[in-house]
């Protein structure tokens, strides 16, 4: 009986991780669809059907991902979204998500889309230091995010002012020791 209660103890500390993750991620997907409102892609990069997301990291951020845009837009353009495996191609990823889990650094994503005008998302605050446009932060229990500003200028994108109003800008490690 001891261990039919521990057992049930676990799933459920299990089960309360899942949906503090599965709902910190679904709010996540919200950030990112708002962030592709204020941001403008170069004309040889414009948008086309369908948007396409790349995702690394655990299987939840991915599930959670293609749920909330199963039903959402971005810039009136259908999105799909698509689990980085390893051997993916880049080619067709026009915003990609690197997870917290995850062996992909953004320097290997910033490698494999080469001079493309991909917006890069980081699921830690760190990766805005390591070359993603934008990196999430959990502070006081509230999700907020970064901008490095410097690294969407150098992609080609271009953040409005009110997206950059509304965050921590960051720079760049190599950025911030010059």
């Amino acid at each position: 009986m001891k261990v039919v209660r521990q057992y049930i103890f676990v799933m459920f500390c299990a089960s309360v991780l899942f949906a503090q993750e599965s709902s910190e991620y679904r709010l996540k997907a919200a950030f990112v669809e708002r962030f592709t409102r204020f941001v403008t892609w170069p004309q040889e990069h414009m948008l086309k059907d369908p948007v396409v997301i790349g995702v690394s990291g655990d299987a939840v951020i991915f599930l959670e991902m293609k749920s909330f845009f199963e039903s959402v837009k971005i810039q009136n353009h259908p999105v799909e979204v698509r689990n980085i495996l390893p051997g993916s191609s880049y080619v067709d990823f026009d915003i990609i998500l690197v997870g917290k889990n995850e062996q992909l650094t953004v320097a290997d994503v910033k490698r494999k889309i080469g001079t493309k005008a991909v917006l890069i998302i980081g699921d830690t605050p760190e990766m805005a230091g390591c070359g993603a446009m934008f990196a999430f932060s959990l502070v006081g229990g509230k999700l907020r995010f970064l901008i490095n500003n410097g690294e969407i200028e150098r992609s080609g994108l271009k953040a409005s002012a009110v997206l950059l109003n509304s965050a921590t800008v960051v720079k760049t490690n190599d950025e911030a020791r010059k």
